[in-house]
């Protein structure tokens, strides 16, 4: 739909909301965590979701009345402002959050459709500071910043129409999840866990599967390895949980800086070995592109006897053993000579062929969906430039 933002009323957020943080009680008081039956919405539990009514943590009533922690009654929109910048969701019922998340109250002349603030506010390019764990904004930055808003019937049609587009972008999303957990419903159907190996299948170590390849990182104080796009330089965040190929890399080595970075070819399996988190360890991913990759990855160039598609299914089953055999410390480490030394269960090459024929089937299946989803996506992205540029 066309709209005629001249008519839009520009005025400070701190003028159209009235602005509302929460508070987390004391760790060190456990009985102000016990028995809690009031949602305590943190980040985290904003992921993916347009409302929010239910969360990891619960306060007890008289933990919310002695800490003085505001309740934010249902329909009022929430987000973060600290870490994560931006993430908004719609209060289902009446909840508490953190210090880390704002409510938006409207004021009383202020007419406002829940879903089109959703959309504004995630769309502003905020502009924070730098924290230990990321980018961060305070109450003063929010207040200060301009809000553009049409009359509410206006408001109700855009969030319509950008919530059409959401509902189809979820909904590719959940038929990739839903091919994902076929695929691992075959693997483990065919070959069973191979954490516990309940079909007897004989332990190859990881060494066996082909040349293993650490990762490196060309010299940043030489500028030529760095000035030009000749090939993509993959680092732990390109290695997705759900994608079976690499993202695009935001780095790139230049000509003279492959001949220093380490590259293997297609059809390599590329695992995070160094992650600050735990359950980093072991994702795994195949490459369907020739790249550079850094000390954070080893690389597996999979010998005929191990069929890469079948290698990339068992690692990503069997990531505990990974991360169980990490080491700790301020980073979880698994070395390339740990790495190696790790055996897994491996069937006859006629079976791990047999897997990757239904799995190749699954995987164009996929490709289409992917094809949808960023049509999809892109018309999102227009459309909310077009509504909030």
């Amino acid at each position: 739909m066309k709209v005629d933002k001249t008519k839009w009323m520009t005025k400070p957020i701190s003028s159209l909301f009235d602005l509302q943080m929460g508070k987390t009680p004391s760790r060190k008081s456990p009985e102000l965590w016990e028995n809690g039956n009031t949602p305590w919405v943190s980040i985290s539990d904003m992921n993916g979701i347009k409302y929010i009514s239910s969360t990891k943590e619960m306060l007890p009533f008289a933990t919310i009345i002695q800490c003085n922690i505001p309740i934010i009654p249902a329909g009022i929109v929430i987000m973060s402002f600290k870490l994560t910048i931006g993430k908004t969701c719609i209060t289902n019922v009446p909840l508490t959050t953190n210090e880390a998340i704002m409510a938006f109250y409207p004021k009383k002349e202020v007419q406002i459709d829940n879903s089109f603030l959703c959309y504004a506010l995630s769309a502003i390019k905020w502009k924070g500071n730098r924290a230990v764990k990321g980018l961060t904004i305070n109450k003063k930055t929010i207040s200060q910043k301009e809000m553009s808003l049409p009359p509410l019937s206006e408001q109700q049609a855009i969030a319509s129409e950008l919530d059409a587009t959401q509902t189809m972008i979820d909904g590719y999303k959940a038929q990739l999840e839903d091919l994902d957990a076929l695929a691992q419903s075959i693997f483990l159907d065919m070959f069973g866990d191979p954490v516990s190996n309940p079909k007897g299948w004989e332990l190859h170590s990881i060494a066996s599967f082909g040349k293993i390849v650490t990762g490196n990182t060309p010299s940043k104080s030489v500028e030529e390895y760095y000035n030009s796009d000749y090939i993509e330089w993959i680092k732990t965040d390109n290695i997705q949980n759900n994608d079976l190929y690499p993202t695009v890399a935001s780095e790139y080595l230049s000509e003279e800086g492959s001949l220093k970075g380490r590259i293997v070819e297609k059809n390599s399996i590329l695992v995070c070995c160094i992650a600050g988190s735990l359950s980093s360890i072991g994702k795994c991913c195949i490459t369907n592109r020739k790249v550079a990759f850094n000390q954070q990855i080893n690389a597996i160039e999979c010998n005929p006897q191990h069929n890469y598609l079948f290698s990339y299914w068992l690692i990503k089953c069997a990531q505990k053993i990974f991360m169980e055999t990490s080491s700790t410390g301020m980073k979880h480490i698994l070395s390339k000579s740990v790495m190696s030394s790790i055996k897994l269960p491996v069937p006859a090459p006629s079976l791990q062929q047999l897997f990757a024929h239904r799995i190749e089937a699954i995987e164009r299946q996929k490709e289409l969906i992917r094809f949808q989803l960023k049509d999809a996506e892109t018309l999102m992205a227009e459309r909310m430039q077009y509504y909030f540029s």
